[in-house]
This record gives C-alpha cells, sequence and structure tokens, in this order.
C-alpha cells in the first residue's frame, strides 16, 4: 500500500515520529520484508538488542491507519514502527530483507578463526578482509 512520510507524520505523536525519524536517519533499520497489508522487519534499539517490528496499513475514508507492534518494552506505535515505515519509503536506500542481510554480514576476525575449520572440511574460506 502507497503512504507518504505526511501520512505517517500525521499518524504518530511528534515525539516519536522524531526519534524514529532519527533511527531511519542513523540506518538503525536492520531488514524491511513487505507484508500484503504493511511491512515487517527489525529495528535495532540504542542498545545492543534488536526489535521486531510488523506494521499493518488500512485504508479508512478518513485516510490511512498504521497499527504497528513492535518486541520492544512500548509493544505498539513506537519509534521503531514509524523507523520502519521511513526506511520502507526509499527502497534504493533500503537495506536487504533479514535472511539476505545476516548471510552478507562478515566479520574479518570471525573468518579468521573460521578458516582452519573449513580448509580441513575442504570447504572455501570465507570473503577477504
Amino acid at each position: 500500500m502507497n503512504y507518504t512520510r505526511e501520512d505517517i507524520q500525521k499518524r504518530f505523536d511528534p515525539g516519536t515520529f522524531a526519534r524514529g525519524a532519527d533511527y531511519a536517519r542513523k540506518g538503525m533499520v536492520v531488514s524491511i520484508d513487505p507484508a500484503p497489508d504493511g511491512v515487517e522487519g527489525e529495528v535495532r534499539g540504542s542498545g545492543r538488542v534488536t526489535y521486531s517490528v510488523n506494521v499493518r496499513i488500512a485504508s479508512t475514508p478518513r485516510g490511512l491507519i498504521f497499527s504497528g507492534l513492535c518486541s520492544c518494552p512500548m509493544q505498539s506505535d513506537c519509534k521503531h514502527a514509524v523507523a520502519l515505515l521511513l526506511a520502507a519509503l526509499t527502497p534504493a536506500r533500503a537495506p536487504a530483507p533479514a535472511a539476505a542481510s545476516r548471510a552478507a554480514v562478515t566479520n574479518p576476525l570471525a573468518e579468521a578463526w573460521l578458516e582452519p575449520a573449513r580448509a580441513r572440511r575442504g570447504a572455501h574460506p570465507g570473503p577477504a578482509p
């Protein structure tokens, strides 16, 4: 479903919108997966925790309604939902779906540590750092 930044801004209180926009701008959205009636994804929190976010979008005679559920302590309609919605508006800059983004992440130290085990198994080493 199509929506705009202004649609999001109308639905969320100014503080939540501002914090969510800051998270989106800082690249805290880890994954975006379009859903038939909204968008799902993962958003990093202020600590080390990554939250699962599910936002449903419905069209009503009065405009769009966003219903966000999140695994964060707020549980619904939080800054993580705003960040996900904003990040999903810009597909060229949006992160890959969760499975693809996890597969593409490499850590040079982890690769160096795994290399001897892979060599013993005959597996190919990971990408060069």
